[in-house]
C-alpha cells in the first residue's frame, strides 16, 4: 500500500460551517452583535477594540485588519516589541481575547448532530459533518500508511475519526497507537496551564467528551433539529474543577513566528516532517499556500528530504484564477513538478476524485467500496 499523506486547510471545513480566514473576523463581530457569546463578549470586544484603534494608529502603514492572520501577525510582533498601539503595552490581553474569539467563532459558527451511532445502542455520540464523515470513512481504508496534517483549530475531523472508531493520535507525547492526526497550529480541545512554566499540552479527547455529554445532558446547546455545538471549552471545565488548573488553549498563529511555540509543538511537527519523508501520494485540500506561511513552505522542503519518491501531489481548491496554482508550483523541484496536479475541486468534490483515483466509490447502502 502506498503512503497516504492528507493536509487539510481551513477549505476543508468550510463547508461543516468554519469560517474562512478572510471571513473569521465577520463572522465572529455578527455573532457578538447577535449576544451569542455570553460571559465571553466582554473579552471578545476588546479584538475589535484594538482593529478600530490600529485603523487610526497605523496611517502611516497598511496592515490588513480584515484578516485574522494579519492581525494575529500584527499582535506577535507586538508581543515582541512591547507594544501594539501608541496607547497599550499589555499586548497578552489582545492575543488571549483573539484566541477566545476564534475558539468560540468555531465552537458557534460549526453544528453537529448527537445521534447513535451504526450497530451501537443506547450510546448517543456527537457525529461530524457529512463531508467530514465521508473523509473519514474513506481514510478508514487505509489506516496503518496514511495520516492528516491540518492547519485548522475545529473539531472536524476530530469528530469524524471518533464517529468511525478511528482513534486519533496528536503525537503530543512518544505514543505510536492510533492514527497520527497532527495538528500544525494546535486545536481548541489542546490547553497548558498557564501558572507552569513547564508548558506540556495536554488535551481533552473527543471520546471523554462524548462520555461527558451523554451524562450532563444540560451541557449541550439545542441550537436547531437535531444538531448541536460541541462546546469543547464547556466540557474543558472538567479539567479546571478536578486538577484546579488555569487553563490556557493551543491556538498558535497561522504566520512566521512560531519560536515561542517551539518546545510545545516540536513532536508535533517532527511527526509531521517524518510522515512526508515517507509520503508517496500528498493530497492538498483546501489549503492555498498564502505568501506568508513560510513554515509550511520550509516543513515541506525539509520534511520531504529523503531517498522516497513521490508519486502524486494533487491540490484541491476551488480557486480557479491560476494564482494558487502558482504558488503550489514555485513550491515543488524538478522531480516533483511533474507529478503535480491542480483541481479547482472544494473539499466535498476532492473526497470523490481521491475515491475515483484509489478505485472505490460511495455506495449508499455499502458506504465506500470497490468500482
Amino acid at each position: 500500500m502506498s503512503n497516504d499523506v492528507y493536509i487539510l486547510g481551513a477549505g476543508a471545513s468550510f463547508e461543516s460551517g468554519a469560517p474562512l480566514m478572510n471571513n473569521f473576523l465577520d463572522v465572529a463581530e455578527d455573532l457578538l452583535r447577535q449576544e451569542a457569546f455570553g460571559e465571553d463578549a466582554e473579552q471578545i470586544q476588546l479584538v475589535f477594540d484594538l482593529i478600530s484603534e490600529l485603523q487610526i494608529v497605523h496611517s502611516k502603514a497598511q496592515l490588513d485588519l480584515n484578516n485574522i492572520e494579519s492581525l494575529f501577525g500584527a499582535i506577535e510582533m507586538g508581543i515582541i516589541l512591547g507594544r501594539l498601539t501608541s496607547t497599550s503595552t499589555d499586548v497578552a490581553k489582545y492575543k488571549n481575547a483573539l484566541t477566545t474569539l476564534i475558539s468560540k467563532t468555531l465552537i458557534k459558527s460549526m453544528m453537529f448532530p448527537f445521534e447513535m451511532k451504526s450497530g451501537v445502542t443506547n450510546t448517543p455520540t456527537f457525529s461530524s459533518s457529512k463531508t467530514y464523515n465521508f473523509f473519514a470513512e474513506l481514510i478508514s481504508k487505509n489506516i496503518p500508511t496514511s495520516s492528516i496534517l491540518t492547519f485548522n483549530y475545529d473539531l472536524g475531523i476530530d469528530l469524524a475519526l471518533a464517529f468511525n472508531n478511528i482513534k486519533a493520535n496528536y503525537k503530543l507525547d512518544s505514543s505510536d497507537n492510533g492514527f497520527k492526526l497532527l495538528k500544525l497550529h494546535g486545536s481548541i480541545n489542546w490547553f497548558t496551564n498557564k501558572n507552569y512554566q513547564d508548558k506540556i499540552i495536554k488535551f481533552l479527547s473527543i471520546e471523554d467528551a462524548n462520555e461527558y455529554v451523554r451524562h450532563d445532558s444540560h451541557k449541550r446547546q439545542h441550537i436547531k433539529g437535531k444538531e448541536y455545538s460541541f462546546d469543547i471549552n464547556s466540557y474543558l471545565s472538567m479539567f479546571r474543577a478536578n486538577e484546579k488548573q488555569d487553563l490556557e488553549l493551543v491556538i498558535i498563529p497561522p504566520t512566521w513566528n512560531k519560536t515561542e511555540y517551539h518546545g510545545q509543538l516540536a513532536k508535533v511537527w517532527e511527526s509531521a516532517a517524518k510522515e512526508l519523508s515517507k509520503a508517496q501520494n500528498i493530497y492538498i485540500l483546501g489549503y492555498s499556500l498564502p505568501e506568508s506561511d513560510s513554515f509550511f513552505r520550509y516543513l515541506f522542503a525539509l520534511g520531504t528530504i529523503s531517498k522516497n519518491r513521490i508519486r502524486n501531489i494533487v491540490v484541491y481548491n476551488p480557486e480557479n484564477t491560476g494564482e494558487t496554482e502558482d504558488r503550489f508550483r514555485r513550491l515543488l523541484g524538478l522531480a516533483t513538478a511533474n507529478r503535480f496536479q491542480y483541481k479547482p475541486l472544494k473539499f466535498s468534490e476532492a473526497i470523490d476524485d481521491i475515491a475515483k483515483s484509489k478505485g472505490i466509490k460511495f455506495d449508499s447502502k455499502n458506504g465506500w467500496i470497490a468500482i
